[in-house]
């Protein structure tokens, strides 16, 4: 089981400092702040800082100093002085953002990565290559997307959380364990709010809820049609949706990744158990 069973100890974010990696930086940081972790920035590709452009920038003391956590003349000493929050900024400079993240990884492991995802589909997504997918079929923990295309359940702009509604879709050989214990390290980011959590059978063979119950955890169960997992997923209009991410032979992707390429709202995808 990864993390300590109600957080992630340590949160890993590469980001090109578009819109999207600031809306993944909110949710990496404000996860950060619930769970006192420690929480490192990676920049790859793209020109190189100067010492000084790559201190303010991504700016996480700007951010937290606009969420009212910090006063605007805060110094680094005092994320974690004040926070409990432990910053790292790495910067690889000449190398592809992919090679770049893997290399970073297999040196420095961390328990959760987040991930800004564009969601492309089609041919559009075939001309320019997920880097968030390639992450992700390479790592062994869990990874949250955070497509452009959605809001998500952290405001940028305030830090709020507005996450209420989880969906875990579960399918047959999925360790129910790993994701029951998902939802229960997410609850604190619900500002105190009960958190209803679904637990979505994909088929027959799906294993049940047999989750622990907690005060400020409701969970409900239901079957989803085989033919139509995804719909079957949405239907709910969840804020985050956890799922294995089991590979599928012969197939173009799993139906996590397909539910990434969708973008209709952040994925928590966990790892297929070892076989």
């Amino acid at each position: 089981m990864t993390g300590n069973g109600n957080s992630y100890h340590s949160i890993f974010i590469p980001s090109d400092f578009s819109d999207a990696s600031e809306r993944a930086l909110a949710h990496a940081l404000a996860m950060a702040v619930v769970w006192q972790s420690e929480l490192c920035l990676l920049h790859a590709g793209g020109d190189a800082f100067s010492d000084e452009e790559w201190e303010n920038a991504p700016s996480v003391r700007g951010m937290l100093a606009e969420w009212g956590f910090l006063e605007r003349n805060a110094t680094r000493q005092a994320i974690f002085d004040e926070l409990r929050v432990r910053v790292r900024k790495v910067e690889s400079r000449g190398r592809p953002p992919l090679d770049a993240t893997l290399e970073f990884l297999r040196r420095s492991p961390t328990e959760l990565i987040v991930l800004a995802t564009g969601a492309r589909r089609g041919l559009l997504r075939m001309m320019h290559r997920s880097v968030a997918e390639a992450i992700g079929r390479q790592v062994a923990v869990p990874v949250l997307y955070v497509p452009a295309s959605s809001r998500g359940f952290i405001a940028t702009q305030a830090g709020t959380s507005s996450l209420r509604r989880v969906t875990v879709a579960v399918q047959p050989g999925d360790d129910v364990d790993e994701a029951w214990a998902a939802v229960a390290r997410l609850q604190p980011l619900t500002a105190g709010a009960r958190l209803e959590a679904e637990w979505l059978r994909l088929g027959d063979d799906a294993p049940e809820l047999r989750a622990p119950q907690f005060e400020r955890i409701a969970w409900t169960a239901r079957r989803a049609c085989e033919r139509r997992p995804l719909r079957a997923i949405l239907e709910s209009s969840p804020d985050l949706v956890v799922i294995t991410a089991h590979p599928a032979p012969g197939t173009d992707a799993s139906t996590a990744e397909d539910l990434i390429r969708r973008g209709a709202c952040p994925v928590l995808s966990l790892p297929a158990p070892r076989q």
